[in-house]
C-alpha cells in the first residue's frame, strides 16, 4: 500500500510540476514561441506517460479484473467522472456589492479656505443645496485685478473714441477688452464652484471629523458625499463560463460578509459582454476583495478572469439591519441555476484560453 501511495504521489507532483513549468515557459518567452513549447512540454511530460501507463492497464486488464483491488480502483474512478460528468451543480456563488443606484463624492475643485458649513452628518439635502462655502485669496485677487484692467481699457476706448486719428489703436484696446472680459467670466465660473452644492437628492455622510471653518482645502480634498438611500442595487460577477445557467427568472440571496445580513433579490439587468474594468474597486484584491485583477498604468483594474456584470434589485429583506445601511457592502450571491456538469465550465474555459492565446 506504501509503495502505491508513493506511485500515485509521484504522479500528481510530476502532473503539477510540469503545468507549472509549461506555464512558465509561456509567461516568460514570446506569445507564440510560448505555446509551442509549453504545448510540446505537456504533450510529452503529462499526456504521453497517462497514454503508454493506459496501454499498460488495458494489456493487463484479463488479470487486473480478478482482484479486488481493481473493483475498489474502478469504482472510485467511476465515481469521480460520474462527478465531472453529472449535472449535479445548480447553484452558483459569486463576489457582489450592495451599492445606492445614486451616489456622489463632494470634492474641493482647487485649494481654497473653508469659509462656511451648511451640513451636518446625515442630513437630508436636496439637489442644489449649498453645502460648504470655500473661498481662494487667488482668485479674489485675481477677481479684482481683472475688474481694474477692464476699467482701464473701458476708459482708454472712451478716450479715443472722440479722436479720428486714435481709431486704429482703439480695435487694439477693444481686442484686449473682449480678452480680458472672457477671463473675469472665466474666474467668476471658477468662484462660483467654490459653493459645493449637492448634485441630487440624498443624506449626507462621511464628513471628515476634522474638518471646520477656516481650515485650508486642498484641491480634490473630499468634503463628505451625497447618498439617496431610497433606491439599492446589487452589482455582481458572474464567469463567463456560467452565463449560460442563469436566467432572468432565478431565485437569488445576497448575503453580506460582516453580520451575515440577507435579502433577496431579482435580476434587472445582465450585460452582454463581459467586465473589461471592474469599477466597484471595494471588490478588487487591490483593496482585499474576492477578485483577483491586474492594476493597469492609469490606475484601472482589470480582472484576471472573463466576468460578467448582473444587476439586481433588492425585493424582499430578511434582516432589517441590512433595510437602511449607510455605505456600500461587501457580499456575495447565491442564486438557483440551470445544473450543468463541472466539465461544462472546464470545457467553457479551455476554449476561452484557445481563442485568446490564439490572438496573437
Amino acid at each position: 500500500y506504501w509503495l502505491c501511495a508513493y506511485a500515485y504521489g509521484t504522479w500528481v507532483y510530476r502532473f503539477f510540476l510540469f503545468i507549472g513549468i509549461a506555464l512558465l515557459i509561456h509567461a516568460m518567452l514570446p506569445r507564440a514561441l510560448g505555446i509551442i513549447l509549453s504545448s510540446a512540454e505537456i504533450v510529452f511530460f503529462i499526456i504521453r506517460p497517462i497514454f503508454n501507463e493506459l496501454i499498460t492497464w488495458w494489456r493487463l486488464r484479463m488479470q487486473s479484473i480478478k482482484t479486488k483491488n481493481f473493483w475498489i480502483s474502478a469504482s472510485i474512478c467511476l465515481s469521480l467522472v460520474a462527478l465531472f460528468m453529472l449535472p449535479w451543480q445548480t447553484k452558483i456563488n459569486a463576489p457582489a456589492i450592495l451599492q445606492p443606484i445614486q451616489a456622489s463624492a463632494l470634492h474641493a475643485p482647487q485649494a481654497a479656505h473653508l469659509l462656511q458649513i451648511n451640513v451636518q452628518e446625515g442630513m437630508n439635502v436636496k439637489q442644489g443645496d449649498i453645502l460648504f462655502v470655500l473661498t481662494s485669496p487667488e482668485l479674489t485677487h485675481a477677481h479684482k485685478q481683472s475688474l481694474l484692467r477692464i476699467r482701464v481699457l473701458e476708459k482708454q476706448l472712451n478716450r479715443n473714441a472722440a479722436s479720428m486719428q486714435d481709431r486704429q489703436a482703439s480695435y487694439v484696446y477693444l481686442q484686449a477688452l473682449q480678452k480680458e472680459r472672457a477671463q473675469l467670466t472665466a474666474i467668476q465660473a471658477q468662484q462660483a464652484d467654490l459653493n459645493i452644492k449637492a448634485l441630487h437628492d440624498g443624506t449626507f455622510h462621511e464628513m471628515p471629523v476634522d474638518l471646520h471653518v477656516g481650515r485650508y482645502i486642498y484641491q480634490h480634498y473630499e468634503l463628505g458625499r451625497i447618498i439617496n438611500t431610497r433606491a439599492w442595487e446589487i452589482i455582481s460577477f458572474i464567469p463567463d463560463t456560467q452565463i449560460n445557467r442563469i436566467t432572468p427568472n432565478n431565485n437569488i440571496r445576497f448575503i453580506a460578509d460582516k453580520g451575515g445580513a440577507v435579502l433577496r433579490t431579482h435580476i434587472k439587468t445582465i450585460h452582454p459582454m463581459g467586465s473589461d474594468i471592474l469599477d466597484e474597486a471595494l471588490l478588487s484584491s487591490h483593496y482585499k476583495g474576492p477578485i483577483a485583477i491586474n492594476v493597469l498604468a492609469d490606475g484601472q483594474h482589470k480582472p484576471i478572469n472573463p466576468l460578467t456584470r448582473l444587476i439586481s434589485a433588492p425585493i424582499l429583506y430578511e434582516n432589517t439591519a441590512i433595510k437602511t445601511p449607510k455605505q456600500a457592502i461587501r457580499g456575495r450571491i447565491k442564486l438557483d441555476a440551470t445544473a450543468k456538469p463541472p466539465m461544462d465550465s472546464v470545457l467553457r474555459r479551455i476554449q476561452q484560453l484557445l481563442l485568446r492565446e490564439a490572438d496573437f
